[in-house]
């Protein structure tokens, strides 16, 4: 009784153990994820596991999501369907596109450094500003592609809307586009972003211990190496999922780009949806933006709007196109368009917040 006790304590606290890594590798940084990535591929037991030359084929696979478009191929498409920022021709889009690493340094730099290298011409004080701040050389020549593609266009300031402190610290990781059939797909904007998951074989691999093909060094290690790649496997999982849901619940505001079309979603409904835990979607959620098909980025929590700001944006919309209704007739139109139920009491207070005059006020002025 007592070493059955003692192997489910150990298969428990496994259990935990499994679950922090993947929460940890949900919630990790767009340059750490990275080199976590790197390191796992990297290593020799990984690449015996994708040799193809063993026994029965690779006891890891690769398998590409679905509904993602080809990085290159999405990109180009990104910049020719991304709207001009300037008269001279410069796209936002694009630039996001084809310099989305560049972006990444900068908006890690934050606001006020940002603002700082915009003000310098001279390319040797630039470098020698990036150095002192403590920039890798590889971040640095991403920073550098990034400045003088800017330099060309002469749109220094554009860029400095994409570093202000409501979206510096959001990390940009794919854009919406329609397809072929008219439903969105994800078109990922950074070499990070998983586009394919690993099919691991478990039976397989237990066989091939069984037959002696691993040394003993690499059976101990097996077991990590495995729970480091189901972590990968969790945060590409776990993002794609919520990006999917994401555009299927919001299809007509990625379609209209009214903000009063964006439908009611929780985080959740969403982690229900997709059969993950709530908190999950919280941490793939927090610090991480999209691109619109219009070429705007939004935080992704920005797709979970809350109640009230729901209802704002709703009774303002509503207004806008027929100024003349009452509170109670707005409240109707609400349950009509949106499905929204709410009472004339909430629908004044709601149209108070947005500093709108009652019916009267709004007829008076009108005449």
């Amino acid at each position: 009784m007592i070493p059955q006790l003692a192997q489910r304590a150990v298969l428990r606290q496994q259990g935990r153990f499994l679950l922090a890594q993947r929460a940890q590798a949900l919630q990790m940084d767009p340059v750490s994820f990275k080199e976590f990535v790197r390191r796992v591929e990297e290593d020799s037991l990984f690449r015996r596991l994708l040799d193809v030359a063993l026994p029965g084929g690779s006891l890891v696979r690769r398998r590409a999501f679905s509904r993602v478009r080809d990085r290159l191929a999405g990109g180009q498409a990104g910049l020719e369907g991304a709207s001009a920022g300037t008269a001279s021709g410069f796209d936002l889009g694009g630039t996001l596109a084809s310099h989305a690493e560049g972006v990444d340094v900068l908006r890690r730099l934050g606001f006020e450094r940002a603002k700082a290298l915009f003000g310098l011409e001279d390319l040797a004080e630039r470098r020698a500003c990036i150095k002192a701040w403590g920039v890798d050389d590889e971040s640095s020549g991403l920073l550098q592609a990034l400045l003088e593609h800017l330099a060309v266009f002469g749109a220094m300031a554009t860029l400095a809307d994409m570093v202000q402190p409501s979206v510096a610290s959001c990390a940009l990781v794919a854009r919406f586009e329609r397809g072929e059939d008219g439903a969105f797909v994800i078109v990922p904007l950074v070499s990070y972003f998983r586009t394919e998951r690993y099919v691991i074989e478990y039976e397989r691999i237990s066989e091939a211990r069984r037959q002696g093909l691993f040394t003993e060094d690499e059976s101990r290690r097996l077991p990590s190496l495995l729970g480091e790649v189901e972590s990968i496997n969790y945060r590409g999982d776990t993002l794609h999922k919520i990006l999917c849901a994401v555009a299927d619940a919001h299809a007509q505001y990625l379609r209209s780009r009214r903000d009063a079309d964006l439908a009611p979603l929780t985080q959740l409904q969403l982690a229900q949806a997709i059969a993950a835990h709530p908190s999950a979607v919280c941490r793939a959620v927090a610090s991480r933006s999209v691109l619109t098909p219009w070429g705007e980025e939004r935080a992704l929590s920005a797709f979970f709007p809350g109640k009230r700001r729901r209802n704002e944006q709703a009774v303002a919309a509503v207004l806008g196109e027929e100024p003349r209704l009452s509170d109670r007739e707005v409240a109707v139109r609400l349950q009509e368009r949106f499905g929204y139920r709410i009472s004339r009491r909430a629908a004044a207070l709601y149209r108070c917040g947005l500093a709108i005059p009652n019916s009267y006020q709004r007829r008076v002025e009108a005449k």
